[in-house]
């Protein structure tokens, strides 16, 4: 096992979210500890001197990957509509809906944000200390589940972020392009939003 990126693992998902959890960091700042890992990750990037392919802005074999993350975009898309039905979770529907700022843009802010950590930082180091590949694939899967570990409804939607986490991990293993990895998680981050899942923190 691979010392070095388990020790980037420890540091920069385990800590801020045991602050969290612990409340050594109020809660409600929980988009800027996001925020912040997001900034120290691309950091340690440029430090480690990786190419913009290796963090996924690339074109190789663009318009298949588009075909398939359009597919995974339009399942996500079903797939929480379905586990809305099943839940009996009805959409959010204010009068002035598209004037909440999770629906005009922070939704996009946080797709990317949850597309280049979980499939472009964390993923890569997850690989070099869990093989087979599958293994390291689930172990990303448990992390960005857990993410969620402070909102209230997170009992209630946890096999569905994990099913996420776990597909969009496969998915980007097989076409490595964080664009459309970001902009598929962001269409299905919308949807989740629209149905009020994963959107109130515990206080």
């Amino acid at each position: 096992m691979d010392i070095y990126p388990l020790f980037i693992v420890l540091i920069y998902f385990f800590i801020p979210l045991a602050l969290l959890w612990f409340r050594v960091i109020e809660r409600k700042f929980y988009p800027y500890v996001l925020g912040a890992m997001v900034f120290f990750a691309l950091l340690l990037l440029l430090f480690e001197g990786v190419s913009l392919h290796d963090l996924g802005i690339q074109s190789d074999h663009f318009y298949e990957s588009v075909l398939v993350y359009g597919i995974f975009a339009l399942g996500g898309i079903i797939v929480v509509i379905a586990f809305a039905r099943i839940t009996m979770v009805e959409m959010i529907a204010p009068t002035n809906w598209y004037l909440e700022p999770h629906l005009q843009y922070r939704f996009l802010i946080l797709g990317f944000a949850q597309a280049f950590l979980f499939l472009t930082f964390f993923l890569e180091k997850i690989t070099h200390i869990f093989e087979p590949l599958w293994i390291a694939i689930f172990i990303n899967a448990v992390l960005f589940t857990l993410m969620y570990l402070m909102f209230t409804d997170f009992i209630e939607v946890w096999p569905l972020l994990f099913v996420f986490g776990l597909t969009s991990s496969f998915v980007y293993v097989l076409y490595p392009n964080l664009i459309l990895a970001g902009l598929a998680h962001t269409v299905i981050n919308f949807m989740f939003v629209l149905h009020g899942f994963a959107t109130k923190i515990k206080h």
